[in-house]
């Protein structure tokens, strides 16, 4: 049994100890760790506080545009909602995003039926398959119902011909549509710049005929004459 003698000395050590494990305790919480999955070597304790200052520029939602409402003056828009993007109503300008869908699954594209207007149809795959099917929503929080073949992968194309209505629609001299075939986007690519190009009104530059002079081949490594005698396979086509 100690003496009172010992008694402030020990007070004082529990003192220190409880002050230095409270001062552990918050520095580990203003501290991120990485996660279990993750061997980190030589990189020093992130603070929390920075995550919160460049959280901004890292969490950052772009909002797109995807269809109008048939009757209301309402818009419908795919934003990421938690870990996957979903689609979204807006009531009226700067007002807050409604959530119409909710899965596992992205929903990138969906439109109010025009002759149900509180009926959503929209596409989403199932599972990363990429094999994307057409689904209708009903109101009142119905299971949606699978509308298309799920043996095939479907889009919304087929279900609608609005494309074809907007372009008869908007399609005019003063502000024509120009459509891309982008199935190779590198012709595509080069194809749109080409066409952006001609529509600026310019001039004809004449260009002077550059002439070359004849590439000296002295002392020049020949790759062809090494390879005499070689064994080649034929080439038949």
């Amino acid at each position: 049994m100690r003496s009172p003698a010992h008694l402030p000395v020990a007070l004082a050590a529990c003192a220190v100890i409880t002050l230095t494990a409270c001062a552990t305790l918050a520095s580990a919480a203003n501290i991120i760790a990485p996660n279990a999955h993750l061997v980190a070597e030589n990189i020093p304790p992130i603070p929390a506080a920075l995550a919160v200052k460049v959280a901004p520029y890292t969490e950052f939602k772009p909002v797109l545009a995807v269809s109008w409402h048939p009757v209301e003056r309402e818009l419908v828009v795919a934003r990421r909602a938690v870990n996957t993007t979903q689609l979204h109503r807006v009531a009226s300008p700067g007002s807050e995003l409604v959530p119409i869908t909710d899965f596992a699954e992205p929903v990138r594209f969906g439109v109010f039926w025009p002759k149900a207007p509180d009926v959503l149809v929209f596409t989403r795959d199932s599972g990363g398959n990429e094999q994307r099917q057409v689904y209708r929503q009903d109101p009142g929080g119905a299971p949606p119902v699978l509308l298309t073949d799920a043996a095939r992968k479907n889009d919304f194309a087929g279900m609608t011909r609005a494309r074809d209505r907007m372009l008869a629609a908007t399609d005019t001299k003063h502000a024509p549509w120009y459509i891309v075939r982008s199935d190779d986007k590198r012709r595509a690519r080069l194809n749109i710049i080409t066409h952006i190009l001609r529509l600026i009104p310019h001039k004809e530059m004449r260009r002077e005929k550059i002439k070359l002079p004849k590439r000296s081949m002295k002392g020049a490594y020949d790759d062809q004459k090494s390879l005499k005698g070689r064994a080649f396979v034929p080439e038949n086509y």
